[in-house]
């Protein structure tokens, strides 16, 4: 480009002016160009204005182009002195050790990683052979995929071995190699190694924890699930599945899990609590299984959140407290029945040395009036309303188990087929009565009179829900109580069990009735016809003798009762009858009578000494003490177990050091727990005679002064107690 005139040229006054200063009037402009790069631009200034002529042109094209190709090579160095000060402040900051191998793996360079990786300065390596440091177990390997690559020129190959660092910790590499062995700038193999040992550290550790959530997901006696908000089970451990009744997995993720809950409400309320909190803590719910049965559980979830914190699935576990709701449903029931029976005991003690004295004195007139006298008639009401008050009293006693028993050996087939006569008088036309025994000895071993009144009560209970007719079967059969079973009520063992089963056609009960149907005075009877008493005796009397009762009934499907004594481990005997000792003479005996109530002393006195007997009075244990001391003879003991001071039984053991030949016979409104109270020192064998008692009390008095003496057989004599 020629500029003929700086002055009179169209170039802008910004370059017109500085030119012009320097004494410039025409220049000219050549390209420096090198490999179709602009490099610069090559001018010529003239102090006049001129003329190029074509000498001055090529001159100024030759002059461009040795500047150009001068300039190119001293960029060309600069940019090539950049690149390697690049490419090795790259090497030699790098985390990653680069390493370059001879074709026999001998180190011709490593980078200052080397220090880091290994723990060696490149200093020390470079010259050594690779395979040094290798671990030994990866040895081999490392040969063979040095073999690998020498035999794959240019191809990039990737390996994983272990090497021992210099403080000897074994360390994992990862290793990516290309072979430039015939590249002219290079001529080495390259290896580009990253220590991954914290990595692979980190994918152990998580495979361990992904293995024990496995095992305890797998393992968990706790049911643990993963659903969608929706409902839809995404996982189900095998806790899961047993809880439900799901035969598999795949079955269990194709039914949804709001169709789970028995209340279908229930789900919802779990989801909108999920939704405004999520998560839920100790939710008790009742679930649905694939057989329809219903399971109480405890539900803990938490709500699963993406990256953007959405709610994608919820994640909870499932206990099952069925048998544990039912445990405590039954301790509160026993603990209700408890509370009752102490009010019913306390009550029935003091009201029968009530009625004792009431019934006692009204015999006792009763036996002074003639036929005719007009007062016979009110003292028979008298003595008749005290008897239906003992009768009372008796069922309150059996609610609170402390009535006074006589145990032994029992068949139920034959206490039942010797009841059947009773049964279907008590029944009445227009029911069917059908008897079930069991072919083999069904032995338990109770009080007779208590299993009469559990099987009439249970009849009669039969009979009021079949007003309109129907059929009472009564059934006896051997059964075995596992641990399962004995797990639902704390106070039954596992073991052998005779059933009595009294299954009725009537109107069965509404699942409300099933709960309360024990309690004392809980009836759906009609007012005045029923005390409500009639099961809770039942009750009392199975929970006595170490049974269970249950109960299966359904509006309009009939009831069932099944009650299950302990089998006696050894077979019926037959009553144990004791034979009367003859040659005694009656009315020679001196009875020590010791009783804390003092109308009840007063009429046992009178009716032994109208029967011949001689009589000690004593007002308790310690009274009788005294009095003992001081006569020469005492044949019978007859004293109430509680009392102040010093009870019965321990007042008889006292007595038997000083009266070998002491007979005892124990008396008492109710009985307290074995093994406690003034309870406690009164024998199992003892006879016990139960409050209110009048005609007995002489039948009792000769059979104990008949019997063996307390000395004779270590204890006192008797039935239960």
């Amino acid at each position: 480009m020629l500029v003929r005139d700086v002055e009179a040229s169209d170039l802008g006054p910004e370059l017109r002016a500085p030119i012009l200063e320097e004494g410039h009037r025409a220049l000219a402009f050549f390209p420096l160009v090198r490999h179709d790069r602009l490099l610069g631009k090559f001018m010529t200034y003239y102090t006049r204005p001129r003329e190029l002529r074509p000498d001055d042109v090529d001159l100024g094209k030759v002059v461009a182009l040795h500047v150009a190709a001068a300039l190119g090579r001293l960029l060309d160095a600069e940019a090539l002195q950049g690149r390697e000060e690049h490419f090795r402040a790259l090497i030699e900051k790098s985390s990653d050790l680069i390493i370059l191998l001879s074709s026999d793996g001998t180190i011709l360079y490593e980078s200052p990683a080397a220090e880091e990786v290994l723990g060696f300065h490149p200093s020390e390596r470079v010259g050594r052979s690779i395979f040094e440091h290798v671990h030994p177990e990866d040895r081999v390997a490392a040969e063979a995929f040095l073999a690998r690559i020498r035999s794959e020129p240019e191809r990039s190959l990737a390996a994983e071995l272990r090497v021992r660092h210099r403080g000897g910790v074994p360390r994992q590499l990862e290793v990516r190699a290309r072979n430039l062995l015939e590249h002219p700038a290079v001529r080495a193999v390259v290896l580009n190694v990253r220590d991954v040992t914290d990595r692979h550290r980190a994918e152990a550790a998580l495979r361990a924890s992904e293995e024990r959530y496995r095992s305890l997901f797998e393992e968990s006696r706790d049911a643990i699930y993963i659903s969608t908000p929706s409902g839809e089970l995404l996982d189900l451990n095998p806790a899961g599945l047993h809880l439900f009744g799901f035969a598999s997995r795949e079955e269990a993720l194709a039914a949804p899990a709001r169709t789970l809950y028995w209340d279908a409400a229930a789900r919802e309320r779990f989801a909108a609590r999920m939704r405004e909190e999520g998560y839920v803590r100790d939710l008790e719910v009742d679930l649905r299984t694939v057989d329809g049965d219903r399971r109480r559980v405890l539900e803990t979830a938490s709500a699963v959140l993406d990256t953007e914190g959405r709610v994608v699935a919820y994640r909870g576990t499932l206990r099952d407290v069925t048998v544990q709701r039912a445990l405590e449903e039954q301790l509160r029931q026993t603990q209700k029945m408890e509370a009752v029976g102490r009010l019913a005991g306390g009550v029935a003690h003091d009201f029968n040395n009530l009625l004792t004295a009431i019934n006692g004195y009204s015999e006792l007139v009763l036996r002074r009036l003639g036929a005719e006298d007009p007062l016979r008639h009110e003292v028979e009401e008298i003595h008749r309303a005290g008897k239906r008050a003992a009768e009372l009293t008796g069922q309150l006693l059996t609610l609170s188990r402390r009535q006074v028993l006589v145990p032994r050996r029992l068949d139920l087939n034959r206490a039942v087929a010797g009841l059947e006569r009773l049964l279907r008088r008590v029944l009445g036309e227009g029911l069917e009565l059908a008897l079930s025994l069991d072919a083999a000895p069904a032995a338990v071993r109770g009080d007779a009179g208590q299993l009469e009144q559990v099987l009439l009560n249970l009849a009669l209970n039969a009979r009021d829900a079949m007003p309109g007719g129907g059929r009472l079967e009564i059934a006896t059969r051997n059964a075995w109580v596992d641990d399962e079973g004995a797990r639902l009520d704390p106070e039954v063992v596992p073991g052998p069990y005779v059933e009595l089963s009294v299954r009725d056609t009537g109107t069965g009960m509404e699942p409300e009735v099933l709960q309360h149907i024990f309690e004392p005075f809980f009836t759906t009877k009609e007012r005045g016809r029923g005390t409500g008493l009639g099961l809770s005796t039942v009750y009392g009397i199975v929970r006595q003798n170490s049974g269970l009762i249950r109960v299966e009934s359904g509006p309009g499907e009939g009831s069932c009762f099944r009650v299950l004594f302990p089998a006696a481990r050894a077979p019926v005997t037959g009553a144990d009858r004791r034979q009367r000792v003859h040659g005694r003479r009656p009315g020679a005996e001196t009875v020590l009578l010791v009783e804390d109530e003092r109308s009840v002393r007063e009429l046992l006195a009178t009716a032994l000494r109208e029967a011949g007997f001689t009589v000690l009075e004593a007002g308790d244990g310690e009274e009788a003490l005294g009095l003992a001391l001081g006569d020469g003879r005492i044949d019978l003991l007859l004293s109430d177990i509680r009392m102040p001071r010093l009870g019965g039984g321990e007042l008889a053991a006292a007595l038997r050091t000083s009266h070998p030949g002491l007979r005892v016979l124990f008396m008492s409104g109710y009985t307290e727990r074995p093994g406690s109270g003034s309870a406690a020192a009164v024998s199992e064998s003892a006879t016990v005679l139960q409050k209110p008692f009048s005609n007995d009390l002489l039948a009792a008095v000769e059979d104990a002064l008949d019997g063996p003496s307390a000395g004779a057989g270590g204890d006192a004599q008797g039935g239960g107690g």
